[in-house]
């Protein structure tokens, strides 16, 4: 397998197969997987703007607070 790395970010491993997909790898720790919004666009596939309007409808519905860390 002739894998092309692309970035590594503390236990997140982007990188690029034979065929030429992006693919991420992510190593959790205590159930947390924490990735940027380019991160997720690219695990799920889609434009970065579709992520924006889901996490900004989480804050709006009040799922979440802005300052919040989830814990």
């Amino acid at each position: 397998m002739d894998n092309k790395l692309i970035g590594n970010e503390n236990n997140i491993v982007f990188y690029e197969d034979e065929n030429n997909n992006i693919k991420i790898e992510v190593k959790l720790q205590d159930e947390d997987v924490w990735l940027n919004v380019n991160a997720i666009a690219s695990l799920f596939n889609v434009q970065r703007p579709a992520i924006t309007k889901h996490i900004n409808n989480i804050y709006n519905d009040e799922e979440l607070e802005k300052n919040s860390r989830g814990c």
